[in-house]
């Protein structure tokens, strides 16, 4: 396993997670 390839994949996580709770505090307005 490359830590590259580990970093990358967990900043995709991080930015859909933080994407989805953006869209649910919009839609809480």
């Amino acid at each position: 396993m490359r830590p590259s390839g580990t970093a990358r994949t967990t900043l995709l996580v991080l930015l859909t997670a933080l994407c989805a709770a953006g869209g649910a505090l919009e839609e809480k307005k």
